[in-house]
């Protein structure tokens, strides 16, 4: 059986998530929502953080991500932005800008749901098991740079025991049965053999616990993601509640830093190619293992940026495929080509269509249980 390996940029979440040139409005949108769904005067307390005044704080939030959207037009990405901090050792700063990202992908899940190409794509390779569960294909695996959590989301939405739920344990559920990692058990053991996530640049919603730079928690979210649900003034105030609560956090850890590769507790685990930690290593040693044996590379809204090459490099000669598909808009797929072709001479077949994630011919497709119905799975 034909071994496929998926690996996800940007523009595969762009449905849901903007990409770098929209990037700046979508922020100032975020700002907005905050300024619209203004928290109360009230005091906020935790076993861990103590805030005087939500309403305060808010504010002050809002201006940071005013200033973080003025200080990324004056760059010419975020990332730039991001490796300025990272190389003068601008701790605070560095950590603020995470913060915010990672506030603000969590919010546009949330508000604005899943790419639609997700659920098309797994409806598409996901079959019934005989417990009535989902089964993933053990022939495809999916390397991705991105720190949201749309394949985990999609995947809750077939599964019976997270889709109706209200237990907010079911994101942990979904990472056990996919084998995402990072994960919140901080378990980087998985059987390359089956279906697996490895998530490059870590996950919105993670956060180290401080104990060392390896252990995590995790955000817990109801996967059952619609629009309407998340425009319930409950759920809207607990998107904006959590978002102060969570910069505060790490505002009032920033300046306790010691080494810009040490996490601090409540971090969020956003990274980058640049930054080196054992757990950046650990992941990055389990992707080019998951990948070892692809046949075929599936590359989805990617553009090989410099700043990856390496890494992508590293993951390119650990697959060695026999044929590669580069799916991305036709304005801009002759340069992604162009830019895979140095990292290897194999067959490219440029896939222009966008409007669903391309399945290449070469996949066979499982087959259905005919022992369970449509309302078991």
């Amino acid at each position: 059986m034909s071994k496929f390996t998926y690996l996800l940029g940007a523009g595969a979440s762009i449905g849901s998530i903007p990409i770098i040139s929209g990037f700046i409005d979508d922020l100032q949108d975020f700002a907005k929502f905050h300024k619209e769904f203004s928290l109360e005067s009230e005091l906020y307390e935790s076993k861990s953080l103590i805030v005087n005044d939500l309403a305060q704080s808010q504010k002050e939030f809002v201006s940071k991500i005013l200033d973080l959207c003025s200080r990324v037009n004056d760059h010419a990405s975020i990332d730039t932005l991001a490796k300025k901090y990272y190389l003068r050792g601008d701790i605070p700063n560095l950590l603020e800008l995470k913060t915010i990202i990672n506030e603000f992908l969590i919010y546009r899940q949330l508000r604005f749901g899943l790419d639609k190409r997700y659920d098309a794509f797994f409806s598409a390779i996901i079959s019934n098991n005989q417990k009535g569960g989902i089964e993933l294909p053990d022939n495809i695996n999916i390397i991705s740079w991105n720190y949201d959590r749309q394949v985990e989301f999609s995947l809750g939405q077939f599964h019976e025991q997270t889709r109706e739920t209200t237990d907010l344990n079911h994101i942990e559920k979904i990472s056990k049965i996919a084998q995402v990692i990072p994960n919140a058990l901080n378990n980087f053991e998985f059987n390359p053999d089956k279906f697996s996530l490895i998530k490059l640049n870590g996950s919105v919603g993670h956060y180290f616990d401080g104990t060392s730079d390896e252990n995590m928690r995790t955000e817990r979210f109801n996967v059952n993601l619609t629009k309407e649900y998340y425009s319930d003034q409950n759920n809207l105030h607990y998107i904006a509640q959590t978002g102060v609560v969570n910069f505060e956090k790490t505002k009032s850890r920033a300046y306790s830093i010691g080494s810009k590769d040490t996490p601090l507790y409540d971090e969020p685990f956003i990274s980058y190619s640049w930054e080196n930690t054992k757990l950046n290593q650990n992941i990055r040693t389990a992707a080019k293992k998951a990948v070892s044996d692809t046949e075929y590379l599936v590359v989805i809204g990617y553009s090989f940026p410099v700043y990856n090459r390496r890494i992508d490099k590293e993951i390119i000669d650990s697959m060695r495929p026999t044929k590669v598909f580069i799916q991305n808009h036709r304005d801009y797929i002759d340069g992604v080509v162009s830019r895979f072709r140095a990292f290897s001479k194999v067959e490219v077949e440029p896939i222009k269509t966008v409007d669903e994630f391309y399945i290449p011919f070469e996949y066979d497709f499982p087959e259905v249980n005919p022992g369970l119905t449509v309302s078991s799975f």
